[in-house]
């Protein structure tokens, strides 16, 4: 263990000015790019008034995946100061939670706009913005059956490896959240947006939905890869690699 250490803190000094970068983007740039959409998503609906059904959806799907899943799926393998210093069973719980009432909100959000959109006799699914959004809904439901699988995975080794369950779990998350950013970015074309800000902003609020998906993504993108690689490349630890994706 002492010559594990060792090596481990040697191969760590190189990376102080990384580690200080990394730590100024996760720790102010994440939740700057978080924060101000989620919070002129709340003022635009705020302003347009809680009682239209399409108004409400726009509310929950965009706080949902914008704010509560863009901290959720950043939390497990991300470079904040509250994921490096709680424990591996507090970050999973704030996860697992953050995920399912954002999953949940996002779930809601879309069945109100299809009330919304049948209610006034409109088609459903004809545009890419909608399009793009049932898939993340799709892919919202899958994640969440998944993740109680990858929950309980040990439970479940019998049936499938804990570590591979851990990789489904991660890789349709990557795709849930990824479509539902997406979705996001393209509803930025919408009246309600448009009526409130102008081109330049709107443009600015796409590029800033980008850079979250990006920053949110980049932990659990590098613990797939490293689990891939170390998988079919050298790591035959099955110990190693849970840790890792976890």
């Amino acid at each position: 263990m002492d010559e594990l250490d060792t090596d481990d803190n040697v191969l760590r000094r190189p990376r102080t000015k990384t580690s200080f970068i990394t730590c100024l983007v996760f720790n102010c740039l994440h939740p700057l790019c978080i924060f101000v959409p989620s919070i002129l998503i709340i003022a635009v609906c705020w302003s347009r008034g809680l009682t239209h059904l399409f108004t409400w959806h726009v509310f929950l799907t965009g706080l949902g995946f914008h704010l509560l899943m863009a901290a959720g799926v950043a939390l497990p393998n991300g470079g904040n100061s509250l994921a490096r210093n709680s424990t591996h069973s507090t970050r999973r719980t704030i996860h697992w939670i953050l995920q399912t009432v954002g999953g949940g909100c996002a779930l809601i959000g879309t069945v109100l706009q299809y009330i919304n959109r049948e209610t006034k006799l409109k088609p459903h699914f004809v545009s890419t913005h909608s399009i793009v959004g049932l898939i993340a809904v799709v892919f919202v439901l899958l994640s969440l059956l998944n993740g109680v699988s990858a929950l309980f995975g040990w439970k479940l080794r019998r049936f499938l490896r804990p570590s591979v369950s851990k990789l489904i779990h991660n890789a349709t998350g990557v795709a849930t959240f990824a479509m539902g950013m997406c979705a996001i970015a393209l509803a930025y074309e919408y009246h309600i947006f448009k009526e409130n800000f102008a081109h330049e902003v709107r443009i600015l609020l796409v590029i800033v939905t980008v850079v979250t998906c990006v920053m949110s993504l980049f932990g659990v993108l590098k613990n797939i890869y490293n689990y891939l690689y170390e998988t079919y490349l050298g790591c035959k630890s099955t110990e190693y690699i849970l840790d890792d994706v976890e």
